[in-house]
């Protein structure tokens, strides 16, 4: 379980993010369920209690973001392949675990998209960890640079900014990471930014700045 302070949270988010784009987390409540729209509770009729209120949390923290760069009283539905719809101009990423939600928002002349991923800092069993790391990756971990929950972390991030513009899947291995660059290379070709970080919670976001 993360128990990490909100502050410690929030400061370990806003260090990875880039610049022009504003990304907050937050505790879950029990109630958060309540923070959604009627558009937006349609939508998740049938999930069940917790991932109600982790989606109301995280489309809070999300709403009060963008009130902060000037857009007010949104809805932010759900795609029926399962992403967020952000309202005209903006673009943007949901995020939670079990206990905590996060977003990140910017204005959409700023960025062509952008992908947040919070995970919960556990161990990767062996046989998926072959699944997620690239053999060219290998070196990063072993050097204790990133570790495998966190290539795991950026890889859906990379998926979360790219799926939403280009509607292609991914599996990890499709996901390359250049940790000099900082950037990320999928099988299609296209190519974002990322960062990550620990603090407690994992967090990692990748996007690609408007050209």
């Amino acid at each position: 379980m993360i128990v990490a302070t909100q502050a410690q949270l929030n400061y370990a988010l806003e260090s990875i993010c880039p610049a022009s784009a504003y990304a907050a987390t937050r505790h879950i409540a029990p109630d958060d369920h309540l923070a959604l729209s009627p558009g937006e509770s349609r939508a998740l009729a049938g999930a069940v209690a917790g991932v109600r209120n982790a989606s109301g949390a995280a489309r809070g923290v999300a709403k009060a973001l963008l009130r902060g760069i000037g857009k007010e009283a949104v809805e932010i539905l759900r795609a029926p392949e399962g992403f967020p719809v952000w309202p005209e101009g903006f673009v943007g990423s949901l995020s939670h675990t079990r206990t905590v939600a996060a977003a990140i928002v910017a204005r959409s002349d700023s960025f062509d998209c952008l992908g947040i991923d919070i995970e919960e800092p556990e161990e990767v069993e062996s046989e998926l960890a072959r699944l997620i790391v690239r053999e060219e990756e290998e070196w990063a971990i072993r050097v204790g640079m990133i570790s495998i929950r966190q290539v795991f972390s950026v890889k859906e991030a990379v998926f979360k900014a790219l799926y939403p513009r280009d509607r292609v899947m991914l599996d990890f291995q499709d996901v390359a990471l250049d940790f000099e660059t900082g950037s990320a290379m999928t099988r299609y070709g296209a190519a974002v930014k990322w960062r990550s970080a620990r603090a407690d919670a994992i967090f990692s976001v990748a996007w690609r700045p408007r050209s």
